[in-house]
């Protein structure tokens, strides 16, 4: 997998006019939080995936890099027009076609048919071309994200930075923004930089992975990883043996000796307990806490040690502590094998 890392400051960076870079940037927020980027170069025509924790700086790093908030130091250095779609939707009172038309309109060089040529190549792309006399203020959340994206491709963007695009919508919409990101990459030569909370979407996106913490870019690590032999189970699922009574149930056609990795996000714990259609479920006892920001890591012996990822609210309001005793879970799709 290609890692992009850090780049020391001194060291001569390579770029072209086409690209994205953001040098020695920082921004300080109230609150004590600090955003710190020596280097980041964001190449054209590649997808680059931002992961880590809430409060890790991906907003704000996406907000300096679009021009959107100014760094306190430092500087962000492209020639080309920035597109981007933030988590929460800005839409007009008004039809779905007039919010996707509406930058067209503002920049006053296209003619009233090369705007309508885009809205509906843009609306036929998002699959919301049925939608285009609705009031956007009246659609679902799904709908909301998809006309959000079709504004910004109808502008066709050399650079395009997604914040979180596919948090809160269903299935077939996460299905067309991925296609869409394929497409940008694969048809169109774009630079394409996206948020995510989820590790198994970062590794369909992208081999160019970023992983932030406490604002500064750190070599991303798989997490919970295990070495183990997989065999179909009753089910039909694999199963995973790791170790003498535990087992891992996983999504794999694979079979015989492998290593996995699961996303600490994705392991949910409780106190109790409890119905879910998580697939793998653990018992065990806290042995080590670690703040992370605004979560913290907690660290649980099931006989392997499995790490877990929470709010610091959701830690507190469970009265956790080192030695208690926790139940763990996650899915199935939350395994991958690495």
């Amino acid at each position: 997998m290609n890692l992009l890392r850090e780049i020391p400051e001194k060291k001569k960076i390579s770029y072209d006019e086409d690209s994205l870079c953001l040098e020695g940037i920082k921004k300080n927020y109230s609150g004590g939080f600090s955003l710190n980027i020596d280097t980041l170069v964001f190449l054209k025509g590649q997808v680059y995936v931002i992961m880590g924790p809430n409060g890790s700086g991906k907003t704000a790093l996406l907000n300096i890099a679009s021009s959107l908030e100014k760094p306190d130091k430092g500087q962000v250095k492209r020639a080309r027009e920035v597109g981007y779609v933030m988590q929460e939707a800005f839409l007009f009172n008004r039809s779905v076609y007039d919010n996707v038309a509406y930058g067209l309109r503002r920049r006053k060089k296209f003619s009233k048919n090369e705007i309508d040529k885009r809205v509906r190549k843009a609306l036929s792309e998002m699959g919301i071309e049925h939608l285009r006399n609705r009031n956007a203020k009246e659609l679902s959340g799904g709908e909301k994200k998809r006309v959000s994206i079709a504004q910004v491709m109808v502008l066709d963007t050399d650079i395009v930075l997604m914040d979180e695009p596919m948090a809160g919508v269903d299935e077939a919409t996460v299905v067309a923004i991925e296609k869409l990101i394929e497409r940008y990459k694969n048809e169109r030569n774009k630079t394409v930089v996206i948020t995510t909370h989820f590790l198994d979407q970062a590794y369909r996106l992208s081999a160019d992975i970023i992983t932030l913490k406490a604002g500064r870019v750190s070599a991303f690590v798989h997490e919970n990883t295990f070495y183990g032999i997989i065999k179909k189970s009753d089910e039909g699922i694999g199963i995973m043996t790791v170790f003498d009574g535990v087992d891992i149930f996983l999504v794999s056609e694979k079979t015989g000796p492998v290593h996995i990795a699961i996303d600490p996000e994705s392991i949910i714990l409780s106190e109790e307990r409890f119905a879910s259609s998580a697939r793998n479920l653990f018992y065990g006892t806290m042995t080590k806490v670690e703040e992370l920001g605004p979560n913290v890591r907690v660290f649980v012996d099931c006989g392997i040690e499995f790490c877990s990822v929470i709010t610091k609210k959701s830690y507190s309001r469970m009265g956790l502590n080192i030695g208690s005793a926790v139940y763990l879970s996650f899915k199935v799709n939350s395994v991958r094998i690495i």
